[in-house]
């Protein structure tokens, strides 16, 4: 399977998200930043480093899914969870989703375990947010 290499972080300047293929850690021009990100060439962003988040190569329409994304799910016939928030996480080498609030069936659940993925999780969610910003 080939999946599209991305990442997103805050910039520490502006509080603006981004999204890139390179990033680093180091010194650039003479700011002192633990994890920095190329937008554009030889353009570099200074990014909070709890922000950094690699892209699932999941997407819901047009939105790219990232690892530390909170989500909405909401509940349809015939599938077994109730309502809940979830977070994506990357846990025991792959993506998946961990249950912030709402029922709990366990600590972590990887995508590659559910049948019909799109249809039964990823139509279902709505994208409310990153845990860099949530605080959760």
């Amino acid at each position: 399977m080939k999946r599209e290499i991305l990442f997103k972080g805050k910039s520490v300047n502006t509080g603006e998200w981004f999204e890139s293929m390179t990033i680093s850690h180091g010194t650039i021009k003479r700011k002192r930043y633990d994890v920095f990100m190329e937008i554009s060439e030889n353009k570099w962003v200074g990014i909070h480093p709890n922000s950094l988040s690699e892209f699932t190569g999941l997407k819901i329409g047009n939105t790219k899914l990232f690892e530390g994304d909170v989500f909405n799910y909401t509940k349809h016939k015939g599938y077994l969870y109730d309502n809940f928030q979830g977070e994506i996480k990357f846990e025991d080498g792959c993506f998946g989703f961990v249950v912030i609030t709402g029922q709990v069936y366990r600590t972590f659940t990887p995508f590659s375990e559910i049948d019909e993925l799109k249809s039964d999780l990823l139509n279902h969610i709505d994208i409310v947010g990153h845990t860099f910003d949530i605080g959760s």
